[in-house]
């Protein structure tokens, strides 16, 4: 009796297939923390074991229990702007949701009680979400108290932030220290303590019939825009990051090639003197309140004689934390740990970023390995935290009363902020931070399924080109939540 050979592709389908089955069925089969069956699919999908970092972990307090899985948890890695997790974290616990700051409008009157005797002194507390809207509505109420004429010009005074500058120097570094080379964007605005708008503006470019034509969105009228972009053929990439930007005052040159691919197309530029910037804005507010004012401004310190006029009070720190997280705000992000930083040199305290983080970890019950921690954004190369501790940590911050303006504060996958067109048919919600740089991608948050019980997940991948893998994050994310359904 003959015996039936089973052809050979025959064969390797079926033992897939059964992988497969047996990696979804018996998750507690595992290698160094995961299912095998994971690691099968990582090297099909061409990602490498050594380049994957997780830790998931369940929070008791919700009745999730039994789940958890570590690999490569204890070694310190590059997260990104997961950072952002600490950096918000341990601003609500030391300066409390409910935190503000003020910025200052001071001067003298002189006998005519409609002129200032002196310049008019705005002084910078650090707010990281002054707006453009918020000065004209403090000098809309200065004007109404009866003020009309400023003839010494204005004074700003930045100097709460001046000492900090001394123990950030990633700051000053032009990019030396992170790995865009696009420092004309945005996100790379720097730490201010006057700053509007997060320092940027925003370059509109639309394709016309002879090229494009490109402003910007919203600009103080002493802006002078030289642009020299050139219309070109080909697919809608990298155009971003290789324009060439020049600021000089509020004269700024623009010049590079733009894809007409691309459409109509928005990018916001940093502006590099944000000192300058509000300057700019206050004259041509004040002016369209009906006011007069002398095109002149200085850096300076507030006289001691000077009486404040107007005070203009921020939004809470938890919306800060809110815009941070959901949107990744860079710029943000480093004034709530300037802040932090700040509180902490008035008390003796901590003082840079590595010591802040150091003790929030510290107050979750334990020591960090390797922490490593000198942006409170993420952008820094050198930053390190390894996921194990970061998930320890967050599993621990459940306990605290801010924990749900933390949890709220992060994009929830399919929905909003950085995740709302991604991980769209996960079977669990998912509140997750994202983190993206060259060779890093990586997720940091809490999952929550149907019956309430929540887990704690922090993933990264450290590689050459990496950083768009969110693939993998996917399938990792779908293995977990359907054992939770």
């Amino acid at each position: 009796m003959s015996k039936t050979k089973i052809p050979t592709f025959l064969l390797k389908s079926l033992l897939q297939r059964l992988s497969i089955f047996l990696f979804f069925l018996c998750p507690i089969w595992t290698f160094a923390g995961l299912p095998v069956g994971i690691l099968e699919q990582l090297k099909r999908a061409g990602v490498g074991g050594q380049s994957l970092y997780l830790a998931i972990e369940p929070i008791t307090q919700t009745g999730a229990s039994g789940l958890a899985f570590k690999y490569q948890a204890d070694v310190p890695v590059q997260l990104a702007s997961v950072v952002k997790l600490v950096t918000t974290a341990s601003a609500l616990q030391n300066l409390g949701p409910n935190f503000t700051v003020t910025t200052d409008f001071l001067g003298r009157l002189s006998e005519n009680s409609q002129q200032l005797a002196t310049p008019l002194i705005i002084r910078g507390a650090g707010d990281p979400d002054f707006q453009i809207e918020d000065l004209w509505l403090a000098l809309q109420q200065l004007r109404q108290s009866g003020v009309k004429e400023i003839p010494a010009g204005l004074l700003l005074d930045v100097s709460s932030f001046s000492r900090l500058h001394q123990v950030f120097p990633v700051y000053q570094r032009d990019g030396a220290g992170f790995v865009d080379r696009g420092m004309h964007r945005a996100y790379h605005a720097q730490p201010h303590a006057l700053l509007m708008n997060y320092a940027a503006a925003s370059l509109l470019i639309e394709p016309v019939s002879h090229g494009v034509n490109v402003r910007f969105e919203t600009a103080p009228n002493s802006l002078r825009l030289n642009a020299r972009i050139r219309a070109v053929s080909g697919p809608c990439v990298s155009w971003k990051d290789n324009l060439v930007v020049h600021w000089s005052g509020m004269n700024v040159d623009v010049s590079g090639d733009f894809p007409l691919a691309c459409g109509g197309s928005r990018l916001p530029l940093r502006v590099p003197d944000p000192a300058a910037w509000l300057a700019a804005w206050v004259f041509d507010i004040w002016q369209g309140l009906g006011g007069s004012i002398t095109n002149t401004w200085a850096l300076g310190s507030t006289p001691a004689d000077a009486l404040v006029l107007q005070h203009w009070k921020s939004r809470p720190l938890n919306a800060w934390v809110r815009n941070i997280n959901k949107y990744s705000n860079n710029v943000m992000a480093q004034h709530l740990m300037f802040l932090n930083a700040n509180a902490g040199m008035n008390m003796h305290l901590q003082r840079r970023p590595l010591d802040i983080a150091s003790v929030w970890f510290n107050s979750m019950g334990f020591e960090p390995k390797g922490l490593i921690l000198e942006s409170g954004s993420g952008l820094s190369r050198i930053d390190r935290i390894a996921v194990g501790d970061l998930a320890q940590a967050l599993q621990q911050w459940y306990k605290h009363p801010a924990f749900f303006d933390f949890m709220g504060s992060l994009p929830r996958a399919g929905q909003d902020g950085t995740l709302s067109k991604r991980f769209t048919d996960l079977p669990v919600q998912a509140y997750l931070k994202t983190g993206r740089l060259s060779g890093v991608s990586a997720l940091g948050g809490y999952l929550r399924d149907s019956r309430g019980r929540m887990w704690v997940w922090v993933s990264a991948l450290n590689g050459y080109e990496l950083e768009d893998r969110w693939d993998i994050h996917a399938m990792l994310l779908q293995w977990f939540a359907l054992q939770l359904t």
